[in-house]
């Protein structure tokens, strides 16, 4: 088991079209992941699948955090 989490950026070209568009959502999510890696408890692989443009930092902090909740939820529950 591993003691950190892995983050996996998924934003097809079907989704947004842009190449820039795509890289600054991409580096929206990773900041997002960066800030907030701290409240995700450790030993998870994090795929995060975009279906459209993240325009702000805001917007991928609620994704990441709100997947964030989900696996701590998850982990309190005491399936893992």
């Amino acid at each position: 088991m591993l003691n950190v989490n892995r983050l996996g950026l998924v934003v097809p070209k079907k989704a947004v079209k842009l190449a820039t568009a795509r890289n600054a959502t991409k580096r929206f999510l990773k900041e997002a992941y960066r800030l907030n890696k701290a409240s995700i408890k450790p030993g998870f692989d994090i795929i995060i699948y975009v279906n459209n443009v993240i325009m702000s930092l805001k917007d991928a902090e609620k994704i990441v955090l709100n997947g964030a909740s989900g696996i701590n939820k998850y982990v309190s529950k005491g399936v893992k």
